[in-house]
């Protein structure tokens, strides 16, 4: 039920941008929506957390909540073209932590290790792609390296489970 709650959420946040680029509705007001609909996602990731009853759980979707920021920082900051390069491998990490939550309520620790491990492999692929686009001149180097930090914290707080 969360995961559909959340793909419905996401749907509206991409209906608002498309309006927004659209000219159908201002950009304030667009804005405005995305930052709700963002912030009622992350209450929806806490939620599972804090259903599971873990600290676990509570930590694994306190980084998930991060990661989603970053990646609407991401999108709001930079080109199409570079914030989706990066969005995606955040989105397919985001998505492999939503479902170790899932596993974590199922109580199956195997499928829990696995979801983490291949978030933490879309993270270092994250990173790669950063890398790339500063190599070709799309990120400062500082950019990048402040990007890179914040995925490296990502990747530390899992790698501790």
């Amino acid at each position: 039920m969360d995961k559909l709650t959340k793909a419905n959420v996401e749907l509206s946040d991409v209906i608002t941008v498309i309006l927004d680029w659209i000219g159908i509705i201002s950009e304030e007001d667009g804005i405005f929506i995305s930052n709700y609909l963002h912030t009622i996602r992350d209450q929806i990731t806490f939620t599972m957390g804090t259903m599971i009853g873990t600290e676990d759980a509570l930590n694994v979707a306190h980084v998930e909540a991060e990661i989603e920021q970053l990646a609407d920082q991401i999108f709001n900051e930079y080109r199409l073209r570079i914030s989706l390069s990066i969005d995606l491998k955040l989105w397919m990490a985001s998505e492999n932590l939503d479902l170790a939550l899932y596993y974590m309520a199922a109580d199956n620790d195997e499928l829990v290790d696995i979801y983490i491990n291949l978030c933490i492999q879309n993270l270092e692929n994250a990173k790669e792609v950063i890398i790339q686009l500063k190599d070709k001149g799309d990120l400062s180097g500082e950019e990048a390296q402040i990007l890179v930090e914040h995925i490296e914290e990502f990747i530390y707080d899992l790698s501790i489970f």
